[in-house]
């Protein structure tokens, strides 16, 4: 794992901290995680938070740049943005089960950023640096533009209040 290590070790830092930056959300069982350098999402048992017991996912085609991730308990699915397109890749917001099986690209996205699931309404909502906040499906279908922000710096993450919808 190299350089990484010292990112992830952050990340779990940050994670453990509680800092709403970390693009990783957890169900009560597992962590989930991003690297950027190397390009890898892992997964960990939150029993014991080591990185070194981390399971990098083995995807099936090539992850240039993940991001923002969130977890679908009823579909045991795992959210993604991948910003590839600086990369030699495709900007897009993907799924896939955790053992690297399923794997799909929903929605093709230029600059994608946050992603936060609504799972009781099987919604999904993303952001993008140009500042959109977008609505869809968790299969990718029914893409609304929810809202523009025109502030010359976009919009980075994005939580779902499931208290107030």
């Amino acid at each position: 794992m190299g350089q990484s290590v010292i990112c992830m070790s952050l990340c779990l830092l940050l994670l453990v901290l509680g800092h709403s930056m970390v693009t990783a959300k957890v169900k009560p069982d597992i962590g989930i995680l991003t690297d950027s350098s190397p390009p890898k999402i892992y997964v960990f048992p939150m029993a014991n938070i080591v990185v070194n017991e981390s399971t990098e996912i083995p995807f099936s085609s090539t992850i240039y740049n993940p991001g923002a991730v969130d977890y679908d308990p009823v579909d045991e699915k795992i959210y993604f943005t991948d910003d590839g397109s600086d990369n030699g890749g495709t900007d897009y917001i993907g799924k896939v089960k955790a053992d690297g099986t399923e794997f799909e690209q929903i929605i093709s996205i230029t600059d994608p950023r946050g992603l936060a699931l609504d799972v009781e309404e099987r919604k999904l909502f993303f952001t993008n640096a140009a500042g959109g906040v977008y609505c869809a499906s968790l299969d990718g279908t029914g893409v609304k533009n929810i809202v523009d922000i025109d502030d010359g710096f976009g919009a980075d993450s994005i939580v779902v209040d499931r208290l107030r919808r």
